[in-house]
């Protein structure tokens, strides 16, 4: 009986010893396991490539890319339960050391020839059916081009969707997915595609979810089909959060929510949009709902700045307050 109570302090013990930090420098000169900034890895692959479930990659400064074969359809694959941080120097022996702004980490799409995007990545980071909480945190995607015209490949996936950074919820259970301190930017798509998203979730309309927090990001100058995209699932979705984020230059929508038969909350808050075509428009084809949309600003919309879509009779609460229109559309 003692052992038995003693058992899951053990067993905790073993989960806390398990996680490590995976370092990840350019400018490293040693072993290039990981293990230290001297020896941190000098590609972000190969770190991706070691990391186990628990496990945080400390990025320094500096320009990353998907691949060195020059391949549009290569993009970073996140594994489950792995955090990424970046805004080190490589000294750093605290997370909370690190200075974002002074220390740019950028993950760039511009494999092949420099600023010409018509060769550049469809996708940077994927990340397939999250069953443990993961944090994106410090980052700068860049560059990505959703131009992908193969009709051999599915409709439905990071190349042909394209997108910075895609998030494939299509099984439960799922847990959230929390984009922090990131910025996105100059990510293109042709004009009249419906193709390109600085981030995209999607449970593609099957029995997954697609919970997830963005707080504090940045998107600016992105000529993508939405910036913010999520594709909710027939099951529980649980929580939609944007919040503290800044869309700036942008065209298509910024904020694109399409919900299925998933019982989401829907959490829209304390944003700024200035000089974007549209701000936000919210599907939904369910009844059971959530919604806030508060203090957020809005500024030179072209369209209306939140717009929703309701084809069944909403049953929950649906509380748009507070909101600032200046020189802009407002509500359909």
């Amino acid at each position: 009986m003692k052992f038995l109570k003693i058992l899951p302090f053990i067993l905790l013990w073993q989960n806390l010893f398990a996680q490590k930090i995976i370092y990840v420098n350019l400018a490293a000169t040693g072993t290039n396991t990981g293990s230290t900034w001297q020896n941190a890895f000098l590609d972000l692959q190969d770190a991706l490539a070691s990391a186990q479930k628990n496990d945080t990659i400390w990025i320094s400064k500096g320009t990353y890319f998907t691949n060195k074969d020059n391949d549009r359809k290569k993009y970073l694959v996140l594994p489950d339960g792995v955090s990424i941080y970046g805004g080190f120097n490589g000294t750093e022996n605290l997370l909370n050391q690190r200075n974002i702004k002074q220390n740019k980490i950028i993950i760039s799409g511009d494999i092949g020839v420099k600023n010409d995007s018509t060769d550049n990545s469809f996708c940077l980071l994927y990340i397939e059916n999250p069953n443990s909480e993961i944090t994106i945190d410090g980052i700068t995607f860049s560059n990505t081009f959703a131009n992908n015209t193969d009709i051999q490949e599915p409709y439905y996936g990071p190349i042909s969707q394209g997108a910075a950074v895609f998030i494939d919820g299509y099984a439960q259970p799922l847990e959230k997915v929390n984009i922090i301190n990131c910025v996105f930017e100059q990510n293109k798509t042709p004009a009249q595609s419906t193709q390109g998203n600085s981030i995209y979730a999607s449970a593609n309309k099957k029995d997954g979810s697609t919970p997830i927090q963005i707080k504090k990001c940045i998107f600016k100058e992105n000529t993508n089909f939405n910036q913010i995209q999520v594709y909710g699932g027939t099951r529980n979705n649980g929580d939609i959060i944007v919040d503290s984020c800044e869309f700036r230059g942008n065209s298509g929508t910024n904020i694109f929510i399409h919900c299925e038969k998933g019982n989401e909350n829907i959490f829209i808050a304390n944003n700024t949009f200035l000089n974007n075509p549209q701000g936000i428009s919210i599907h939904k084809y369910n009844q059971d709902t959530q919604i806030k949309i508060t203090k957020n600003y809005f500024t030179g919309g072209k369209n209306a700045d939140i717009q929703m879509f309701f084809p069944v009779v909403v049953k929950g609460e649906i509380i748009i307050d507070n909101n600032t229109f200046f020189k802009s559309a407002i509500v359909s």
